[in-house]
């Protein structure tokens, strides 16, 4: 029983929304904000174009990740040459995820150049409740860490068979 991460699909916030709640999410998203259809339109294109844009960063990301699985099982490297991949991988998937990073936030400012500024207010609302609401998540997770409840995550996710950071979205 040593404890290895979540399962695949899921990541240490549980199991993914389906595609009906993103729907609900998004449509309450909208109406709080009061997007117009032209914002609305705009908004869209800008994440089409991103998904584009990311797709690469994405599938390296999971080469990386897959060839980063496959080191442990591969023979014909010794321990130090298998350390060394590792790091090498971990490097460029750190060099990916800065990149992915850099692109989310080039989003992000689009999409508040496309609000207004009554509409940038409420966003900024919707954005410190999230921080609030992840915050109180946090609590409760180290809370059921601390009782036992639920192995502590760093068990899983920092030692040699899993890259560091290679977890994200």
């Amino acid at each position: 029983g040593e404890f290895q991460g979540p399962p695949p699909g899921e990541n240490m916030r549980g199991p993914k929304p389906s595609k009906e709640e993103m729907e609900k999410k998004k449509a309450e998203f909208e109406k709080r904000l009061k997007l117009t259809d032209e914002q609305k339109n705009r908004i869209e294109q800008n994440r089409l174009q991103d998904h584009e844009k990311m797709k690469p960063i994405m599938e390296q990301m999971k080469a990386k990740q897959d060839e980063f699985r496959k080191i442990d099982s591969d023979t014909s490297l010794s321990q130090e040459d298998k350390e060394k991949k590792r790091n090498e991988l971990r490097n460029d998937l750190k060099q990916l995820k800065n990149q992915a990073d850099s692109y989310r936030k080039d989003n992000m400012k689009d999409f508040e150049s496309s609000l207004t500024e009554k509409q940038k207010k409420e966003f900024n609302k919707i954005k410190d409740e999230q921080k609030k609401d992840m915050e109180k998540r946090k609590k409760a997770f180290d809370k059921a860490v601390k009782e036992g409840k639920v192995p502590p995550p760093s068990q899983g996710h920092h030692q040699q068979g899993s890259p560091r950071g290679a977890n994200t979205k």
